[in-house]
């Protein structure tokens, strides 16, 4: 009836033209219809309280059908359009334009999974829809905004107004809301709606849902899930394209870009590693075989926080014990020689995710001698002889050297002792006579009759 009760007056502004004697004959017409339209509504039964309310045998309830003042009717207009937009009347689909009027009893549908548009209706709310959707403007009137979905995803951010019901009606579905944020969903696989601020009633399951709710009222998959609630999960919410596009056009919005409940805490936790400094190299023992770093860092108090060595294949994720000041330790931590990498991930109350990667060098200490002797042997001269020459590093052999011999290693003086030298080399050895014989050159002191520097060891490698 709200339809046609919008014909009747849009008629009637037509006829009258001012001149006071047409305007008696106009308003009686009005009248007339007026109450032949409402006798027709009540024959059929479909009388409902002014909230939307569900049928008591589980069936849809029925659009409100009360009398309609011309001054409650609400202009609509299309702000946005992304890809091929279409409206209808009664008759066939035209192209939309941005500007378009949106009147009661109006169609508009995206064509194809590139098209989006978005509607602001005179009250602030405004109606967006995501790809392949189509909607119907039941009703626009200063009580009531009634919109009956036909198929796709639509965005409503719906204005307080502390009297105006606004309704979302589809094949399975009633929802009723008053200054909030949803999203509802007509698909194939379900009709359902999530709450991102304010709550939303469903009048056919008389579920009732907050800020983070989904509410399914028909799963085509699942039917087990017909008429449950479950919480959102943020992280599937941020990677849903539709739901970004309409949260930044609502934090452009003056009048939403504060109300923005479920959505509004869109960001991870802050995550910083402070010691070591991020891509800086440790210095490991000489005899190291992998790497062991603990690493210092802050995030938020109530976070929890996970590491793993991705450098190791295999490896699993281990928590980490966060202080009320919000900084942390990491258990000690391996990683092989190189570089290695390591994972953090900081997940907050609400499911936000932050992750960092680190990555460290992990060396070898290089040992420096600070004073010692370098044996070397030159084998290559001779076949059947070889030279022992040997260098002196930050320090003097004032009493010469000691050439030590033996057939093991750990060679020692006097025990190993072949002859003093007071030069850098010793003549050629033959070969024959030092086959698997092992050679080092220590600093004499003859004072003591000691050696207190030996130089490395080295079995000649010759041909006899």
């Amino acid at each position: 009836m709200v339809d046609r009760a919008t014909g009747i007056i849009a008629w009637a502004r037509k006829l009258v033209t001012g001149e006071d004697r047409n305007k008696v004959l106009v308003y009686a017409l009005i009248g007339l219809l007026i109450l032949t339209a409402g006798a027709s509504s009540l024959f059929r039964g479909t009388t409902t309280p002014v909230d939307l309310q569900a049928e008591t045998n589980g069936d849809t309830a029925e659009i409100d059908t009360s009398a309609l003042d011309p001054a409650d009717i609400l202009g609509a207009t299309i702000s946005i359009i992304d890809g091929t937009v279409e409206y209808k009347t009664d008759g066939d689909w035209n192209a939309a334009s941005v500007g378009l009027d949106i009147t009661p009893g109006m169609s508009i549908r995206t064509v194809g999974a590139a098209s989006r548009t978005a509607v602001e209706i005179d009250d602030n709310s405004i109606v967006r829809l995501d790809a392949s959707t189509e909607v119907l403007f039941e009703t626009l009137t200063e009580s009531r905004i009634l919109l009956v979905q036909d198929s796709g995803y639509i965005y409503h951010r719906v204005a307080s107004s502390g009297s105006r019901i606004y309704g979302v009606q589809s094949k399975n579905a009633q929802y009723q809301v008053e200054g909030t944020a949803f999203r509802t969903a007509a698909t194939g696989d379900e009709e359902s709606i999530e709450i991102f601020h304010g709550s939303v009633k469903d009048v056919t399951q008389n579920i009732t849902g907050t800020a983070g709710d989904k509410i399914i009222v028909k799963s085509f998959a699942d039917p087990s899930k017909d008429g449950t609630t479950q919480p959102l999960s943020l992280q599937a919410i941020k990677d849903d394209r539709f739901i970004t596009w309409n949260r930044s056009l609502d934090l452009e919005n003056d009048t939403y870009k504060t109300l923005l409940g479920f959505l509004a805490d869109y960001e991870g936790p802050v995550l910083t590693i402070s010691d070591p400094t991020p891509s800086s190299s440790i210095t490991l023992g000489a005899d190291a075989t992998k790497g062991v770093v603990q690493i210092k860092g802050s995030t938020e108090s109530s976070a929890q926080l996970t590491v793993r060595a991705k450098s190791i294949q295999g490896s699993s994720a281990v928590s980490v014990k966060i202080n009320d000041d919000g900084s942390f330790v990491t258990p000690e931590l391996a990683g092989p020689l190189g570089n290695s990498v390591f994972e953090f991930v900081a997940t907050d109350a609400k499911g936000n995710k932050t992750w960092q990667t680190v990555s460290y060098i992990f060396e070898k200490e290089t040992v420096t001698q600070e004073q010692g002797i370098i044996l070397t042997v030159d084998d290559t001269s001779d076949a059947d002889s070889f030279e022992l020459q040997w260098g002196l590093i930050g320090m003097t052999t004032p009493d010469g050297v000691y050439i030590l011999s033996g057939d093991t290693p750990g060679l020692t003086y006097p025990e190993n002792a072949l002859q003093r030298d007071r030069g850098s080399s010793f003549g050629l050895f033959p070969a024959e006579d030092y086959t698997d014989t092992y050679f080092s050159v220590c600093r004499y002191d003859e004072s003591s009759d000691s050696c207190d520097v030996y130089s490395n060891e080295l079995m000649p490698v010759v041909t006899p």
